[in-house]
């Protein structure tokens, strides 16, 4: 699944930059290194000080220590080899080291550059929580959803359509919508395969209403589809 959201390597030799959460045996830097070759900057990250053995700095392989937990540590490592063009985290897999990484890099322009791709593995896990990795399943999935919710945010805030209030003042505010998670506004796209989500960096572009012509009719779904179908049925007047 890496190879169609991922920057391909590059034929002109531009250095590209990538973080990785979960080192471990130190097989992946091997294979980053193999894929994009000498313009590949390789830093990762581990819990685990046996995985500075896989450090070569004359090949521009790094290995720093520390915990995925800490944000303080996760803005040390950026300062020193960031901004990345790629991050990801195949860490510890626990739904917390999930958000709290999301949370400290992702919106950092010193840890990722716009148009960055942020990579997170193993979502598997939302069907593992006995195992220690969530709470509950939906301690994982919503890590996906509520991004994808927060791409929306521009139709959070209360809505400045005065005839539609006059029409239905009941929905001026809805006591459902949630506060999008901190991360959400820096993602421009998302990819989405088993077990593996692809966040890219960017701001999402605003809706644009266009209408041509003048041969249209107003709406009136509500008054035509079942009642009940809405959680609000109007009683005059379309949405």
């Amino acid at each position: 699944h890496y190879e169609r959201p991922l920057p391909p390597p590059r034929s002109d030799g531009e250095p590209l930059r990538m973080l990785e959460m979960g080192v471990q045996s130190g097989g992946s830097a091997r294979l980053w290194k193999q894929w994009y070759g000498s313009q590949l900057t390789y830093v990762g990250v581990d819990i685990d000080a046996r995985c500075k053995r896989s450090e070569v700095p004359a090949e521009r392989i790094f290995i720093e220590i520390g915990s995925q937990l800490d944000p303080a540590f996760l803005r040390s490592v950026c300062a020193k080899h960031g901004p990345f063009d790629v991050v990801i985290d195949d860490g510890g897999h626990t739904a917390d080291m999930m958000r709290v990484s999301l949370s400290t890099i992702l919106p950092d322009r010193t840890c990722v550059k716009d148009g960055a791709t942020y990579v997170v593995e193993d979502l598997d896990v939302m069907a593992r929580c006995d195992r220690g990795y969530c709470e509950k399943p939906r301690d994982v999935y919503d890590l996906v959803g509520r991004s994808f919710y927060g791409m929306h945010r521009e139709h959070h805030a209360p809505r400045h359509d005065h005839a539609h209030h006059a029409r239905h003042p009941a929905k001026l505010q809805d006591p459902t919508v949630e506060e999008p998670p901190p991360w959400a506004k820096h993602i421009r796209a998302m990819t989405l395969y088993q077990s593996m989500a692809f966040f890219e960096r960017g701001r999402t572009p605003g809706l644009t209403r266009v209408t041509r012509g003048s041969d249209r009719f107003p709406n009136i779904e509500r008054e035509l589809n079942k009642q009940g179908t809405y959680r609000n049925d109007f009683s005059a007047g379309v949405s």
